[in-house]
Formats: structure tokens, sequence, C-alpha cells
């Protein structure tokens, strides 16, 4: 790991030495509402002004606290034995993150810009990762609970990064090109992810609802040039990923599992239809991350235009792999051969999962618009057809002939189904006055509803049923599933008070039905209304300190019909977190 830093600080001192002969440059996008009228050009260019040197940095904490009261661990009445949750937690540390970030921005000339991001993030180990599902051999059992707690603060809990580092050329006044490491937001919706696509992410140390997009994203070495073209109103954003294996580790493309986590991963999955694929069997889990130079790169583009006074649209490709979730690809077991029988003489009981990330394409589109005043509504609307999204099969689905590597390994495949699916995020942002409650600022409503359309979904076939969790048969897809987000939030004295409420809810329109006669199970799906359910709630309060320091004080709220399904993974997570963030 030192090596690569050691690799990056060479080359970035490097570029500033030969910046000033090269002759491209282009600014910072800064993310920020969005307005009526798109600026003159889509990625528009520094002014002279500009100071040469700009460097910037923040200090956070972030901290919280679980509050449920919630300890029936062993208590699933269709399945006994199984946990309903992660476990009693009361009282206990939900997070503890320390977070400094330094932003460094150079400009020697006006077609040269170059950018450098280091965050160096520090969270205390936690009792609740003692639960933590190690990838690795030799973690399970009560008495490696120690051990799995230090390997999730080792992996992934020390963290000392180069966000981003890139240099940004601007060769013609309509060509920027920039290399390096970097982040690239193409989502138009808030609380969507549907065309935010090119950059994997890591929640693990809290709740990927409640953290910021920006924070979560993982950086990628890149390729990417802008291009303006004021003739069709609009700019093309072009990314080439190349993989680059000795600059980075392979895990760090994809997203972060959350079987790997147990503070704010999934809990350990509960009896599944066939225990022959159950958790106490996993030896290992090994992802097969693909990270060859070329072979495994990923390309798209993304066009950003006008659509007369008030609308702005966007249209774009990517052609990647799916981050998340790994899908499995087969089980493992060495063995000694028997030539008589002409098959593995397996001595061992338990088997290595091997999980793949496999290829799949991305089209989407968006539109944004608003109502002119005096409405001022906003409206948004992102979708995004996959037209070869690959999931996982339910646990009793039938799994392959085995073959017999080398004759040492007897190797089983998993069946996949590659399925089209396509989603769409309408948004909604009406700012409205209550003069009796707040004279100086208005109210902001915000609403967003999101639907995901897959068609090759028989949602009472069982033989057919796919899952969005591998390994947890609660989590079975439907052809037609929803999301539906609200927020409510004002600012009181010019910004120093902020009050927010935000809720989702994620209704269940299919379930497994578990029938028993003695020792006979008879698993079926069923319909059940949108009433069954789960989603969360967040009652913040923000405060403006000195203009340097921001503190919010949240309760973070989480429901679920099925303790296993949507949001109902956390809803024994509820917490009060405080965060305090000091700019300089």
């Amino acid at each position: 790991m030192n090596r690569i830093y050691l690799l990056t600080a060479g080359l970035f001192f490097m570029a500033i030495a030969v910046a000033p002969s090269v002759v491209a440059q282009n600014a910072p996008q800064q993310a920020g509402p969005a307005v009526a009228t798109a600026p003159a050009s889509v990625f528009p260019e520094g002014t002279d002004v500009e100071p040469v040197w700009r460097v910037g940095a923040f200090l956070m904490n972030q901290t919280g606290v679980f509050v449920a009261n919630d300890k029936d661990e062993f208590k699933d009445p269709e399945n006994p034995g199984s946990p309903t949750n992660h476990g009693g937690n009361l009282g206990k540390l939900s997070m503890c993150r320390f977070t400094l970030q330094v932003d460094a921005d150079w400009r020697p000339t006006k077609r040269v810009w170059t950018h450098l991001t280091l965050r160096l993030a520090r969270s205390l180990a936690l009792d609740a990762d003692k639960d933590a599902q190690v990838p690795a051999a030799g973690y399970t059992g009560k008495d490696n609970a120690d051990r799995r707690k230090e390997w999730v603060r080792d992996n992934y809990y020390s963290e000392t990064e180069v966000r981003e580092f890139f240099i940004n050329f601007r060769a013609f006044p309509w060509l920027d090109i920039r290399l390096g490491r970097q982040l690239v937001a193409w989502g138009e919706s808030g609380n969507s992810r549907l065309l935010d696509v090119v950059n994997p992410v890591n929640s693990t140390w809290h709740s990927a609802l409640l953290e910021s997009f920006e924070d979560q994203r993982m950086p990628l070495w890149m390729v990417r040039a802008l291009v303006d073209v004021p003739a069709l109103k609009g700019g093309l954003d072009v990314v080439w990923v190349p993989m680059l294996p000795l600059l980075e580790s392979a895990s760090d493309t994809v997203t972060v599992p959350l079987t790997f986590v147990n503070a704010w991963g999934l809990p350990t999955p509960p009896k599944q239809r066939n225990d022959a694929v159950g958790p106490d069997k996993v030896n290992s889990k090994q992802l097969l991350i693909p990270h060859d130079f070329g072979a495994d790169s990923r390309v798209g583009f993304r066009w950003k235009g006008r659509a007369g006074k008030f609308v702005n649209y966007s249209l774009m490709y990517y052609w990647t792999h799916q981050m998340s979730p790994p899908i499995p690809k087969y089980t493992r077991r060495p063995g000694t051969w028997d030539e008589n029988a002409k098959q593995l003489d397996v001595s061992r009981g338990t088997f290595d999962v091997f999980l793949e990330f496999p290829r799949q394409h991305i089209v989407g589109f968006s539109l944004e618009g608003q109502v002119p005043f005096p409405l001022g509504t906003m409206l948004k609307l992102e979708a995004a057809l996959e037209p070869d999204r690959t999931f996982a099969m339910w646990s009793a689905a039938s799994q392959g002939t085995p073959v017999y590597p080398e004759q040492k390994f007897e190797e089983i495949p998993f069946q996949q189904r590659k399925l089209l699916v396509f989603q769409y995020a309408l948004t909604l942002q009406q700012p409205f006055w209550i003069r009796p409650v707040n004279r100086e600022e208005p109210f902001i409503l915000v609403f967003q509803f999101q639907h995901t359309v897959i068609p090759g979904i028989d949602d009472l076939n069982k033989d057919n049923a796919v899952v969005d969790v591998p390994g947890y048969d609660t989590t079975v897809a439907s052809r037609h599933q929803y999301k539906f987000i609200g927020a409510l939030f004002t600012t009181f004295l010019k910004g120093t008070i902020t009050p927010k409420i935000t809720a989702g809810y994620i209704p269940k329109t299919t379930r497994w039905l578990v029938e028993r006669k003695g020792e006979i199970e008879k698993w079926s799906l069923a319909r059940q209304s949108m009433n069954n359910g789960s989603g969360f709630a967040t009652f913040s309060l923000s405060f403006k300190l000195m203009n340097s320091i921001r503190a919010t004080v949240a309760y973070n709220r989480f429901f679920g019909n099925q303790a296993y399904d949507g949001l109902g993974f956390y809803r024994d997570r509820d917490e009060v977190n405080f965060t305090v963030k000091y700019q300089f």
C-alpha cells in the first residue's frame, strides 16, 4: 500500500514539474442546486482572477449510539433458532469516525489545472463488528469474535486515501483532457443512483442512506474528456477506466459487499430453504474481481444539454461491471481423486464460494425542468435501462453438474439469470412559505418516487425466483418494486439553524409462504399488500457556529415487517447521531 501512495506522490510532483509546458485546462465542476438555465458552457472554464493556489480542509467527527431496545435475537416464528436482527446493542456505539480531508488546486496557467484530495479517516472498532461475516477462512465461531472485530477495523476503519489526483489540460477552447484518480457524478436525482454508476461505493461506516454520495464514492484511475458543443447547446463527457493493477487494488474497483461488516452491514443470514449452501457450510468467500489492464476496462459517455429555457437533459451509456452485489459463480472443495468412481472423494465438509462481477451495459437519460415563478417547482426525471443485469437464484435452485479441475477440486456452478431491468425516479422539489413560522426563508418539500420493472420475473414462480442479496432468500425480487422518499426542511436566522425531516418507504409485494407439516416444509410465493414493507425516518437539527463549524444532531429510525428484507435489515439499528465539522 505504501508503494502505491509513494508512486502517486511522485506522479503528482512530476506532473507539477511538466505542467507549465502543457496546453490544456478546465475548472472543477462544483456540485450545487439546480438552476433554471444551464451556464453558457456545460464544462465552464475558470476566470482570470482565480488564485494560482487554493487549499482547503475540514476536520469532522461522526459519533452515534444505538437506541433500539431490541434484544429478540432468536425469536423468528417462521425460522425458529434464526436471529431476527443483529442482536441487542442498546447504548453501544453505532459509529465513531474521525475524518481529515485536504483539497488543493494549483493553476500554473489558464490552460492547466491540477487537483489533489487526501482523506485520512479512522474509526473506533465496535462491539457489533464481532458479528462480521469475514470472507477469509478461520474467523468463524465465538472464539474468533475479537479477531472479526479487528479485521473490520484493519480493513475498513483505517483509511489513508488519495481521493482525487488529476491534471486537467485544456487542449482547445472546446476540449479538456483530465488524467488521474477521479470521482465522477453523472446522477441528477439526489436520492437515487440510477445514472451515478461510474464509481463504486463504500458505505461500511454508516448507513448509505444517511451519508452523502460524494463521501461514499470510491475513486478510480481514469482518462476523461470534456467536450463543449455550443452549436448543440450541450457538452460530451467521456470516461475510460483502464484498470491499473500497479496503482490500485482490485477490491477498490467494486462496491464493498455489506456482508463483510456488521455495525452497518447485513446480519447473519437466517435459515435458508437449502441448508446445504447455508452460512455454516461456507469456509471462505473469494471475490473474482476483473482487474486486467485493457481487457477489463470500463468506458462510457454522457451528453448533457439544454432543451429550451427551462429544461436540461442528459443521455448516457456505460459499459461496466456489476459492482454490487457479487454473484455466486461456483463452490469449490478439495479432495482425493477416485479413479474407479471417476469422481472426487471430498475430504472437507465446508466449501469455498467464488463470487464474480459480471459485465453489463447501462443506458440512461434524465430531464430536469423548473416551473417559472410564482410556483418555482423543480421536476427531475431519471431513468436507466440495464438489458443484462445478473441475478443470483434463491438457495433451493439446483446447482449445475460438478467438474473436477486438475482432479484436485470439486467445483459445482451456481445458477444465474440475466434479466432486463428498467428503473426510473421522478423527483419533485417545491418551495413554499409559512410566514407565521418562518418569515425569512421558505420551506422546501422534496418527494421522490422510484419504480423498478423486471419483465422477466413471474412473482409466483418459485422455480425461477431470484434474490436481490445472494444468500438471503427473503430478498426475493418482484416484477414491480417501488420506493417512496420525502424530505422537508427550512433554515432560520440566515442559515444558522436548519431543521430537517426525511423519510422513506419500500413496499414488499411478494413474500415466501412457509407451511410446515411435521418435519416437512413447503415453500411457495405469495402476494401481499403494499402496506407490508420497510423504511426509515430521520429527524435532524443542524447548527452553524462561527461560520466555520457545523454541528448536527439526528435521530435515525428504521422499521420493517420482515427482518431480513429491504430496510428491515436495519430495524434494530435505530441511533442518535452527532456530527461536528470544522472547515478551514
